[in-house]
């Protein structure tokens, strides 16, 4: 929202950030204590106010919204302070920085250095308001990309709650943040959702994207749960005496762990919950007697356990984002982007900023699910020898 320039309600004095030295214009945000509704002026609701100093033809190449705004008939076209309410300063602040900073002259003066900066500490939560703030504006995601670059690298995202990373890494196009926070959400989390942002309810993750991720583990389960049965079939198979002892001392090891059986036990805890209670098979392992000197029987369990385990910690490597965008109608025929993104021997990650195998590709797919099995056999057809997940 924008209005005429007004005097600051008397208690407020605006708080002033010379986003650049050759400014020409002042935009002044304020913040309001709660939502305004039609009519209300807001002058008793005014949290805070802050004056930016920016560039007009920097704001004006950028956003239509300004663009129509600075130079067209309105009436803030004529003025030095032009007021937008009810945006965060915060996020207004690093939305300024990320336009300004596609002029090398200004990313490396003190004035670019230091107001840098000071946007890479914005809570990951405040990041939504960034978004937001853009769509309103009319600024293109793809000129915060840069930004949002250096403020991933600039903080300890280890240690940040992947669902609250979920939609802004997917809408500022971070490869590699996206591909961490899904392939986090897959693996240590039991419920796949993302944080819903109560001021901003908009803004989500399409419903397709948390399906794939909920599929991706699922199957994570199944290929567990395939890696015992292997081994618990191996044991009924055989035709040795002591068979039903070692059965019985592999199960009985297994539901010691804690996670086995494997689905019932995923369904409380995270897969990488039952993979680390899994890595404890050898503590309650105990080969009978009889089994030594047996082939089938004396197999190095632990090792066996310790193998199925590192299967399932490899299969996924997150979803990828460059996968993802090769699923968009381009052509005639909508898939063909993805199939030849698969041509050069079977590289699944080629041309893709992160590194990824089969499992990525197939649950990046956003298309008919139909649609990805055809593309997947005519992989298959044209590459007999190629091992298939």
């Amino acid at each position: 929202m924008a209005s005429s320039t007004k005097s600051p309600p008397d208690a407020i004095v605006p708080n002033l950030v010379v986003i650049t030295d050759d400014a020409d214009v002042t935009l002044r945000v304020i913040k309001y204590t709660q939502r305004l509704k039609p009519g209300d002026d807001g002058n008793d609701k005014v949290k805070s106010i802050t004056d930016f100093n920016v560039n007009t033809q920097v704001m004006i190449r950028n956003s239509e919204f300004f663009k129509t705004l600075l130079t067209g008939n309105f009436a803030e076209a004529s003025q030095s302070v032009v007021t937008l309410k009810e945006h965060d300063p915060s996020a207004m602040q690093a939305i300024f920085c990320a336009l300004h900073s596609q002029y090398e002259d200004w990313s490396a003066s003190s004035c670019g250095l230091s107001i840098t900066k000071q946007t890479l500490g914005l809570s990951v939560h405040s990041l939504c308001d960034v978004i937001s703030s853009a769509r309103h504006f009319l600024i293109e995601m793809v000129e915060l990309d840069s930004w949002f670059k250096l403020w991933y690298e600039h903080g300890d995202n280890s240690k940040t709650d992947p669902k609250s990373m979920l939609y802004p890494t997917y809408q500022l196009n971070h490869a590699e943040g996206f591909a961490a926070a899904t392939k986090k959400m897959v693996y240590h989390h039991t419920r796949i959702e993302e944080t819903k942002n109560q001021q901003h309810k908009d803004l989500h993750l399409p419903p397709r994207v948390i399906q794939q991720l909920c599929a991706a583990r699922g199957r994570l389960k199944t290929i567990l749960s395939n890696q015992i049965w292997n081994h618990i079939s191996g044991l009924l198979d055989g035709s040795c005496n002591c068979k039903e002892k070692t059965l019985f001392a592999f199960l009985h090891a297994l539901k010691e762990t804690g996670g086995f059986p494997v689905d019932q036990a995923a369904q409380r805890n995270p897969i990488a919950y039952v993979l680390h209670q899994l890595a404890d098979f050898d503590d309650y392992f105990e080969a009978p007697a009889e089994a030594k000197g047996c082939s089938r029987c004396s197999t190095d369990w632990s090792s066996a356990m310790k193998t199925a385990c590192a299967v399932v910690w490899k299969y996924f490597d997150g979803l990828c984002l460059d996968c993802m965008d090769h699923t968009q109608p381009k052509f005639a025929d909508e898939h063909e982007d993805y199939w030849g993104h698969l041509e050069r021997d079977m590289e699944w990650d080629n041309a893709c900023r992160i590194d990824h195998g089969q499992a990525t590709w197939y649950y990046s797919f956003m298309g008919r699910a139909d649609a990805r099995d055809k593309i997947l056999k005519r992989v298959r057809l044209a590459n007999p020898r190629t091992k298939f997940l």
